[in-house]
């Protein structure tokens, strides 16, 4: 009876000791986003391309995702995220994970490529009896090249209605994050179809490891106005080290906003991290929008993207030298003669295929005979190079002086001058009304021959 009470308590002991050893399950870790290795793509018709999404995080108990297609007619997506491309258009690819109905895109463009019609076989002709020969043709001239078919894009984003900033985005992204706490230039050039009381764009820095837009640090405005204008702003990632998309929102704004020539270098640096930069590729690779809004991103039409103004000079050449400088004259005409006593400050940037010491007269352009004149004296010489000139005008003699001279007849050569001002004392008005030619003529100036023209080698000031 002992022992049968013994092995009883023995056997209760060792259920307890078993179940007081049990642990609690842990909660499944559940699924916070979903990235894609590639947020954009352009495929030829029949062409393919894996798509890899990348669930986080990576313990997350449901790594199930699944794809769709915002065009199948125009690109397929298959269960593995294999995509291809079925004709020429855009689509967006999604992948949506089973846990949370998280989200990330991929742009895809499928570029139109018309075949051509196979021609019919000719028929075999009769072999001919041989012609005498022909005298050789002189050869032709060769043509000028053209500019190659769809140059200057730009990157265009439109807007309908009015409504969050972050309604519709377009963003960058980059190949690595941004370092945290290093200091970036992003400069671009930029103009939109209204301006109005619109505050400009503002640029956030998002990254593509959270689709939910947890993670992000807002940069500064960038005006748009109707004209292209060049704008810079510095971008810097106080919080975070992951920031990898550069992002324009303009959900507040209606219209269309054309972007050019972008630029992001960090600090010490002049490597620019926007590959995709001037977009003469004639692709939007790199760049991308929300699935809801694809249609807002597109490439401009050739010829919309930015493009700098020449930049334009008065040109003068006289072929011989001659015995003097008054035989070769190109002159200004003011619309008010000079006041006698009163001086001037005129001044103007040169240069010249030679160094020459160029004179100035001032004149009267009703006296053909040259009598009505005077010389300020302080002869400008100029260089192979940009230089500025200046001398000091006073009409002494007489109060119908309304003609400002450059004489040149003894220097065989070209002589360029840019940016002319005549300021009388205490005015900053310029009496020279086209003085820098950027309206594309030489209206106001003149000669006895046909010394002048227009010439696109004008003065750039250098950059600071």
């Amino acid at each position: 009876m002992r022992k049968i009470l013994f092995f009883a308590l023995a056997g209760l002991l060792t259920l307890g000791t078993m179940s007081s050893c049990k642990k609690d399950e842990e909660p499944a870790v559940k699924v916070t986003g979903v990235s894609l290795d590639q947020q954009s793509l352009t495929l030829q018709v029949g062409a393919t391309a894996k798509l890899t999404a990348t669930v986080a995080p990576k313990n997350a108990a449901n790594q199930k995702v699944t794809w769709s297609t915002s065009s199948a007619t125009v690109a397929t997506v298959s269960a593995d995220g294999t995509v291809t491309a079925v004709a020429a258009g855009s689509a967006t690819i999604t992948v949506t994970t089973e846990d949370g109905a998280k989200t990330a895109i991929c742009s895809v463009t499928v570029p139109s490529s018309e075949p051509t019609e196979p021609t019919e076989p000719t028929e075999p002709t009769e072999p001919t009896e041989p012609t005498e020969p022909t005298e050789p043709t002189e050869p032709t001239e060769p043509t000028e090249p053209t500019e190659p078919a769809g140059s200057n894009y730009a990157l265009k984003m439109t807007n309908e209605t009015v409504g969050d900033k972050w309604a519709t985005q377009v963003w960058y992204t980059l190949a690595e994050p941004m370092e945290q706490g290093v200091a970036y230039t992003y400069s671009l050039w930029i103009k939109g179809s209204s301006a109005g009381d619109y505050a400009g764009t503002q640029i956030f820095l998002q990254t593509t490891t959270d689709p939910t837009g947890g993670i992000q640090e807002y940069g500064p405005f960038i005006p748009v106005s109707t004209e292209w204008t060049y704008q810079t702003i510095t971008l810097t990632a106080a919080n975070n080290a992951v920031l990898d998309k550069i992002t324009f929102n303009i959900g507040d704004y209606a219209g269309t906003i054309l972007v050019d020539n972008v630029s992001l270098t960090a600090a010490g640096s002049d490597v620019n991290l926007i590959l995709n930069s001037d977009f003469e590729g004639g692709t939007l690779e790199g760049w991308s929008t929300q699935a809801a809004t694809v249609a807002n991103l597109t490439l401009s039409e050739p010829g919309e993207g930015y493009a700098p103004t020449p930049a334009y000079a008065l040109q003068m050449v006289n072929e011989t030298a001659l015995e003097q400088k008054y035989n070769a004259q190109v002159w200004y005409t003011l619309a008010e003669p000079m006041v006698k006593g009163t001086t001037y400050t005129y001044t103007y940037m040169a240069k010249a295929t030679g160094e020459y010491d160029m004179e100035t007269f001032i004149q009267d352009s009703s006296d053909n005979t040259g009598q009505t004149q005077e010389y300020p004296g302080g002869g400008h010489v100029v260089t192979t190079e940009w230089t500025q000139q200046s001398v000091t005008i006073t009409p002494a003699n007489f109060e119908t002086l309304n003609r400002l001279s450059f004489n040149f007849g003894d220097f065989a050569g070209t002589i360029w001058v840019d940016n002319v001002s005549l300021t009388a004392a205490g005015s900053d008005v310029n009496l020279v009304a086209n003085g820098d030619f950027q309206a594309g003529n030489i209206d106001g100036w003149g000669s006895y021959g046909t010394y002048q023209s227009l010439s696109e080698e004008g003065y750039v000031a250098p950059a600071e």
